[in-house]
């Protein structure tokens, strides 16, 4: 081996691989733990959220359609409301339903004091 490979080998010969049962023993133990239960309790918090706004998507989007279906609603009997109060119709359900009619100049009165 020459001395390049030596000082390389001699380097890497010091650095041991990362395993869980080496950050187990070490001094800050507690906080890489702390630090893992953190991110766990974020992801969960995460998925749970993104899970709820998409509920609250779904419900808005039937709110919109159970809305614009009581709009058109609205219009139709708005519409069947101005047709029903035209004076043509009024007359014309009361000839057809109350057998009224227009008084003739006969039947009108005028009343003075």
């Amino acid at each position: 081996m020459n001395s390049a490979a030596k000082a390389i080998h001699k380097h890497y010969a010091s650095v041991r691989p990362l395993s869980w049962t080496g950050l187990a023993n070490t001094p800050y133990q507690w906080s890489i733990q702390l630090f893992l239960l953190l991110v766990l309790l974020s992801a969960l918090a995460t998925v749970i959220e993104t899970s709820k706004t998409r509920y609250d998507y779904r419900q808005l989007q039937v709110y919109q359609q159970q809305r614009g279906a009581a709009e058109l609603q609205r219009g139709r009997l708005l519409l069947e409301q101005s047709t029903l109060l035209t004076q043509a119709r009024v007359v014309q359900v009361a000839g057809n339903q109350s057998a009224m009619a227009m008084p003739t100049q006969k039947m009108l009165v005028v009343v003075t004091e």
